[in-house]
């Protein structure tokens, strides 16, 4: 029977990034499952994506929004996934990059932890590229960004206010087992690193 579940998300054009994390001890040691993210590079915005993210200020970083608005979707839907199981899900992005060996008892103790919406593995750090959570915990973020704050602030910035102002309940790693490079690489990124046509 299980008792997590643990997903990758990826993009279909990533597999240098895949045969990275394949080598890494945790995703060696653990059965995990690759979930295909909304390409960004081909997205095109809708008039209600429009209007979701109204108020944003991702103009102001040159940000390609396409690609952020899929991203942000992508994560979305694993939470609503996790909204109808009875598991906890450990979501990882595909360029996370471990700076430690992390235990698969550390995993299972994790997965035990009750009355609880998320743990984030990434300590005191807004960004969503390594985190635990619960349906309930992602119940509450779905119905929070749909109904009150959409996406006027990434997804990341959007759990992190909730956790600041308590509507979600969580614990933390103490320390950092889990770290990105942020740069030209990422997927997510400026419209001048990338070499299409930005859907302004």
């Amino acid at each position: 029977m299980e008792k997590y579940k643990i997903k990758v998300i990826t993009l279909l054009r990533r597999q240098d990034r895949r045969d990275k994390l394949e080598q890494q001890q945790l995703f060696k040691d653990v059965l995990f499952e690759y979930v295909i993210g909304i390409n960004g590079r081909e997205y095109e915005l809708t008039d209600f994506d429009k209007k979701f993210i109204e108020g944003n200020t991702y103009g102001e970083y040159d940000i390609h929004i396409p690609s952020l608005v899929a991203a942000n979707y992508t994560h979305l839907n694993l939470l609503e996934e996790c909204s109808n199981q009875g598991l906890p899900y450990f979501i990882f992005e595909d360029d996370v990059k471990q700076l430690k060996d992390f235990p698969i008892e550390k995993i299972e103790r994790i997965s035990k932890r009750k009355n609880i919406d998320y743990y984030w593995l990434m300590p005191d750090n807004s960004s969503i590229l390594a985190y635990v959570i619960w349906p309930k915990g992602a119940k509450k973020i779905i119905d929070h960004v749909t109904s009150t704050a959409k996406l006027s602030r990434g997804l990341d910035w959007q759990i992190f206010d909730m956790k600041k102002s308590l509507l979600l309940r969580g614990d933390q790693l103490d320390i950092s087992y889990f770290d990105q490079t942020p740069g030209k690489d990422s997927d997510i990124t400026t419209i001048e690193n990338y070499d299409i046509s930005s859907n302004k």
